[in-house]
């Protein structure tokens, strides 16, 4: 028996009955994608929420992807309609305001649709409707965001690239503050100061020469953020070894056996980048790998020992930039600085499934846990000793820095894709080098001569 085509939310013949409950049914599902996560939410399970029979359902909404499409369709509207309030940013302290006016309204359609954020990874698959949609929407967007930084008069770097890195730092700060939250981390900063230290960083990534006054000068903000330097205890390094999965498992091996590891590894770090680790199995790693599961089980026991692997590697990797960040100063900085943002990008990219697992803290495993406390303790002790050195003046603050630089290496090159942009790696690497020393460090003329404060 044929389904009779839906209604669907923006049909004519819905009616205004029919308009109140595809609402029930959006704002429904959005607590129930967030209490159990997209994949384990039915179409059932919504149903029973909303007392409708899944018959009835199906009149509304042909899937729990259409309702999500027009969940991430709602969420749209909402930036959209913010984008039509935009006031002139600069180097002046309205400028300046009113980018923090943004960031703030920012802050509160991401509240309302956080999940939403938090599950694309889940849904975003291969051939998935979601991934041309918001690619879509992506592009209007940010076309709209670099008409308005033109406008203002944004210059030294090409406006498109900089309103893909505006919105994917702006994502990635709101999803860092909300994973932190759920954490109970004692540590965070509360949402208002930390935004208030990552608007620092875009004002400067936009406009370098702001003088200090204008990011110090906002009467409404406290003293001791806007007098906020970084000083104190240099993170150590005294950590204990860090775990090894992969070089004891390649221990004693052959040197044929550790090329038939090295190739199911590489399948697996494709797979994971490709589907994430949750949904990767390893019929995937095998068919991509072209062996037989025998040969799979013959160097791993489940794929989890394959993905601890996988992060010995990438942590080798990420530790080895951030001492290249270390030894990074005003007087010669061009070629450690540039070799640090090319390991880190060329890392992020080959072990992107690795990292999100890490950033999701799923799987947790002894080891996992072990080598991601190395990584971090590395980049943070390398960004402390970059922008101690900094002589600008700006407010800075460590943890802000550090969500800034996590957003440029792993959300920007993902908005890329979606913007339906493929730069060159040479490309990429000079522009995140670039907007990085212009938003954080500030080795460039134009930054390092920006005005101090007045006497």
């Amino acid at each position: 028996m044929e389904r009779r085509p839906s209604y669907g939310p923006n049909s004519i013949t819905i009616g205004d009955r029919g308009a109140t409950t595809v609402g029930n049914v959006l704002q429904t599902a959005l607590a129930l994608f967030g209490e159990k996560g997209f994949h384990d939410t039915t179409i059932q399970d919504i149903a029973d929420q909303v007392e409708m029979s899944r018959a009835t359902l199906y009149q509304y909404f042909e899937s729990k992807e259409r309702i999500f499409i027009e969940l991430l369709e709602e969420c749209g509207a909402s930036l959209l309609d913010l984008a039509r309030h935009l006031e002139p940013l600069g180097a002046t302290e309205q400028g300046f305001s009113n980018l923090r006016w943004w960031l703030d309204r920012w802050a509160e359609v991401y509240e309302r649709y956080e999940i939403l954020f938090r599950e694309w990874s889940n849904i975003d698959t291969p051939g998935a409707p979601v991934r041309p949609l918001v690619g879509k929407f992506n592009e209007t967007y940010n076309t709209r965001v670099a008409d308005w930084l033109s406008s203002s008069g944004v210059n030294g770097v090409d406006p498109r690239d900089a309103a893909n890195m505006l919105t994917s730092l702006i994502i990635y700060l709101n999803y860092a503050d909300h994973a932190s939250k759920e954490s109970g981390s004692g540590t965070r900063l509360p949402s208002d100061e930390l935004r208030y230290y990552f608007s620092v960083s875009l004002q400067l990534m936009l406009f370098p020469e702001t003088p200090v006054d204008v990011t110090r000068g906002d009467r409404t903000v406290r003293r001791a953020w806007k007098n906020h330097r970084i000083t104190g205890k240099l993170a150590s390094r005294d950590l204990g070894p860090m775990p090894t999965p992969y070089s004891d498992r390649i221990a004693g091996l052959t040197a044929r056996a550790v090329q038939t590891v090295n190739i199911l590894m590489r399948a697996g770090g494709e797979c994971f980048a490709e589907f994430g680790y949750q949904k990767t199995n390893i019929d995937d790693i095998v068919r991509t790998a072209g062996f037989a599961r025998g040969t799979f089980y013959k160097y791993f026991d489940t794929k989890v020992e394959l993905l601890e692997a996988l992060a010995e590697m990438c942590a080798r990797d990420l530790i080895a930039g951030a001492l290249r960040l270390e030894r990074v100063n005003e007087d010669d900085h061009t070629n450690d600085f540039k070799e640090w943002v090319r390991t880190t990008l060329k890392a992020s990219s080959e072990y992107r499934g690795v990292i999100r697992a890490w950033r999701e803290r799923r799987p947790v495993t002894t080891a996992m846990e072990g080598m991601r406390a190395h990584v971090a303790t590395s980049v943070r002790r390398a960004l402390f000793l970059a922008l101690s050195r900094s002589r600008r003046g700006h407010p800075m603050h460590l943890s802000a820095s550090r969500i800034f630089v996590g957003g440029v290496f792993d959300q920007f090159p993902d908005t890329l894709v979606l913007h339906f942009a493929d730069p060159s790696p040479e490309h990429l690497e000079t522009l995140i080098a670039e907007l990085l020393d212009r938003a954080i460090l500030g080795f460039t003329d134009e930054a390092r001569h920006s005005p101090g404060p007045r006497e």
